[in-house]
């Protein structure tokens, strides 16, 4: 009986929580998409345009994953939810490292850090 209890549960649950995992997930893809734009537009050294632009092709085919998923199990993003992890900061400090002539090390460890998190978030 506890065995039943518990898959209902988690059935009638877990799809709720996994969608919004999902949403979460479609909104973090979206800020390091949005913050790769900023990059190529930014950089001037080609090893960074390369990695970048890898990137960015790499998170919006996950993306485009993400949001067809998300769409399967019946959830789809309110309207602005998509850019829900916009981080002004990350801005702010890769404006100040592009006028002190840092920004590719700046962008460097961004990119790195949040592509840490992104991967760890994926399990």
């Amino acid at each position: 009986m506890l065995i039943l209890i518990v898959a209902i549960a988690a059935l009638s649950g877990g799809g709720n929580s996994a969608t919004t995992g999902l949403a979460g997930l479609a909104a973090e893809q979206q800020e390091i998409i949005r913050v790769t734009d900023l990059a190529l537009k930014t950089s001037k050294d080609s090893k960074t345009l390369a990695t970048d632009t890898t990137v960015r092709a790499s998170l919006v085919s996950d993306q485009n994953q993400t949001l067809a998923l998300l769409s399967a199990q019946g959830g789809k993003l309110a309207k602005g939810q998509i850019g829900i992890k916009f981080n002004k900061k990350t801005d702010e400090a890769l404006n100040s490292a592009a006028q002190s002539n840092t920004f590719e090390q700046a962008y460097t460890e961004y990119l790195s850090t949040s592509l840490a998190k992104y991967q760890n978030n994926l399990k």
